[in-house]
């Protein structure tokens, strides 16, 4: 059936004003090793066994792309894990030599799956033979395997996070460990990655040529770790990092520490640094480790999935600012001195269903108790870190009364006060300065309330569905719609703090509609009015759905949850000039990311920021492949010696036509290729110099492809026809 015109609410600027493409975009991104579908690295892994040909296998109960059993080889995906027994759930948990099986009995994993604190002392894991010996001393083994040597190999998952090695020949005996003593919290700068310091290790696996492989998923696992496989040559304690592979990124955000340049992006749990002088994929690094379960075990982030983030500098000092997919709470975290972990700072639930004690699992029994919610209860309470030291106590909680409880959108101002809303009232928490600790005093009795100046208005029941203060230029954003998921019209207020005037938190007036916008946009829109059509692909194909905004000093950006009005591409950014509304172009995801992305799913997805050179970064959302895109672009060729990236020695490649494989190399440049199948296989290899074009192997479909030459390596999936 094709799409009823009756059926939608329609715009139809996509069509009779479309813009073109926002010149000189180049399309970054951080947090997986791979950029686009077939190449990304799965989400996060629970298990990982390595096949004697250093083949890994891994498995988990979720990946947004849809390949949650993976497989990995030489540091690159070759397919799924076609070995995947029902009846061995756990294989990283059991390991068999000379005839003898170990498993480990009563597994906890601490801050995998919630399990913030230290294991039972009634239950305790422990390690147990199939002819009755055991390995007591450990605090949290969560993975095992053997070496060539017979050894067994022994994750810890407590403080020390890294492996035992147990001779285990006769009565099992200590003989050695690998990987730096604390992992990636140890000093001397605690949080900062490096080849030995391990974070939550899930897998373990020595080949047949004695490489050790360590599978780590970080803390907690799922939305702030992800996957990190690295592969040692050799054997301890002379094992090197050969590769590593990561996917740090599920549905996530970024946003950059404005005092770095562009160089440091944080994430909720961990930080990347970008190197502007690499290409696409080279660019990222991972950088380091921000939340510590051992010394800080309640911190809200090993808890509640936080996606959303922004980043702040209050009086110098690093605050990192969370929220989660629904707009339940604002987490505040602030950094320790010298160190890259964070201290829980603050917690502030700000949607209606989260104000009790009757919901959330976080300080559960430290909260405020107060019953069932009763009509026009508006009591609210805040945690905050009053003395400093990073733990929750009963008497940091404050109770106050704000007079609605709808939210839906959260904003965080250059100074930090945090802002939240959704009808039919603003509410603004300053954030009062530091005291003598370094914490923000955020005093519930400074709780500003802010009429909408479009209260009377019909759209969305005058409802804000997103804002934005952009506190340099006094300019506040707000946008609502016609649809509560989906914004349409967004207006701009100047000098916002002189003419529009708050009041307490707890007080109430009447309607103010006096306050006119500097202007008024209607976004791009269409959706069916009818929404039991959401289920017909073919209307919903038909519709543009804007769900996401924010702005800087020169542009306003507005996110589509599926296909853009301009480009018509899933993750597409429109751009729109800031001074006077005005649609300049769109931004979506290039030829470095194969054009892919997921939709929106995030309610905040987008962070912008401007490099002191004027260039541009928009980071986005990539809910599908397991990446956060980083769009760097210089508006208009205005900036100050822009970052370029450096050449790449002339470019290789492999490409498959009807009959042949075509190899791209430089005149007189020795090449080596060769071709796997998705299970590691390997079909064909051949060398060469210069371009060439040689017989194709009788394959169809996809297989790996390895083009080397002079130290250059590029590996990724080739079609063949």
């Amino acid at each position: 059936m094709r799409c009823n015109p009756l059926l939608l609410v329609s715009i139809p600027l996509f069509a009779t004003q479309a813009v073109p493409p926002i010149p000189g975009v180049v399309n970054h991104w951080a947090g997986n090793s791979g950029g686009g579908q077939f190449q990304h690295i799965q989400n996060f892994i629970e298990d990982m066994v390595v096949k004697p040909d250093g083949t890994v296998l891994t498995q988990s109960f979720w990946d947004e792309a849809q390949h949650p059993d993976a497989a990995y080889k030489d540091g690159i995906p070759v397919g799924y894990n076609w070995e995947k027994d029902s009846t061995n759930p756990h294989p990283s948990r059991r390991a068999s030599f000379g005839g003898v099986t170990w498993n480990i009995r009563n597994f906890w994993g601490r801050a995998f799956l919630g399990r913030v604190r230290p294991p039972p002392r009634d239950s305790l894991p422990f390690l147990e033979s199939s002819d009755g010996r055991r390995i007591d001393q450990l605090v949290d083994p969560t993975a095992i395997a053997f070496d060539r040597q017979g050894r067994l190999l022994v994750a810890e998952n407590g403080p020390d996070q890294n492996i035992k090695i147990f001779d285990v020949a006769s009565v099992p005996r200590l003989v050695g460990t690998f990987g730096d003593s604390g992992g990636v919290f140890a000093g001397p700068v605690r949080g900062v990655t490096g080849p030995r310091r391990f974070w939550g290790i899930r897998g373990l696996g020595v080949d047949s040529s004695g490489r050790l492989y360590v599978g780590c998923t970080g803390m907690p696992m799922q939305v702030g770790g992800g996957t990190d496989i690295r592969c040692f040559s050799g054997s301890a304690p002379r094992d090197t990092l050969q590769w590593q592979i990561l996917g740090l990124a599920f549905v996530n955000t970024l946003d950059a520490d404005p005092d770095s340049g562009g160089s440091s992006l944080q994430k909720n749990a961990t930080r990347f640094h970008m190197d502007w002088d690499k290409p696409p994929g080279a660019s990222w690094s991972f950088a380091a480790v921000t939340v510590d379960p051992f010394r800080y075990p309640d911190d809200p982030r090993l808890v509640h999935s936080l996606e959303s983030v922004w980043f702040r500098r209050i009086e110098g000092k690093r605050f990192l600012f969370q929220d989660d997919m629904y707009g339940n709470h604002v987490v505040v975290t602030r950094f320790e001195d010298h160190s890259e972990i964070g201290i829980p700072t603050l917690l502030l639930p700000v949607l209606n269903s989260y104000r009790d004690s009757g919901s959330g699992v976080w300080a559960l029994d430290r909260r405020p108790v107060w019953g069932p919610d009763t009509t026009n209860d508006y009591r609210r309470w805040v945690w905050r870190d009053d003395n400093a030291d990073g733990q929750v106590q009963s008497f940091e909680f404050r109770e106050f009364r704000l007079i609605f409880p709808y939210t839906r959108t959260v904003d965080i101002d250059d100074a930090g006060d945090i802002w939240w809303t959704g009808g039919p009232y603003m509410v603004q928490f300053p954030t009062g300065g530091l005291d003598r600790n370094g914490v923000p005093r955020y005093d519930p009795d400074s709780l500003r309330l802010w009429d909408l100046p479009f209260k009377v208005r019909p759209e969305n029941n005058g409802y804000v569905m997103y804002m934005r203060y952009l506190r340099s230029l006094d300019v506040m954003i707000l946008a609502t719609g016609v649809h509560e998921n989906l914004l349409a019209t967004v207006y701009r207020y100047d000098r916002w703090s002189e003419r529009a005037k708050p009041f307490p938190g707890w007080g109430k007036r009447g309607a103010d509609d006096t306050l006119q916008e500097t202007w008024r946009i209607t976004v791009p829109y269409k959706f069916p009015s009818d929404w039991s059509q959401s289920l017909d692909a073919r209307v919903m194909d038909t519709c543009i759905f804007p769900n996401n905004l924010t702005a800087d000093e020169d542009f306003l950006y507005v996110g589509y949850v599926d296909k853009g009005p301009d480009g018509r591409r899933n993750g597409e950014i429109s751009v729109f000039d800031l001074r006077d509304g005005s649609r300049l172009g769109w931004i979506a995801p290039g030829p470095e990311t194969n054009f892919l992305s997921g939709w929106f799913d995030l309610w905040h997805a987008i962070n912008a920021y401007t490099m002191p050179t004027g260039e541009k970064l928009l980071m986005a959302e990539e809910d599908y492949s397991g990446h956060i895109n980083v769009y760097k672009w210089c508006p208009a060729n205005s900036c100050r010696n822009p970052s370029r990236p450096s050449p790449t020695g002339g470019g290789i490649g492999v490409r498959a036509s009807a009959g042949a494989l075509e190899i791209r190399a430089e005149r007189d440049r020795p090449w080596a290729a060769s071709l796997h199948d998705l299970r590691g296989r390997q079909i064909w290899n051949g060398r060469g110099t210069g371009p060439s074009r040689l017989p194709a192997p009788r394959l169809h479909g996809l297989c790996i492809a390895t083009i080397e030459s002079g130290g250059e390596i590029v590996r990724g999936r080739l079609a063949m026809p």
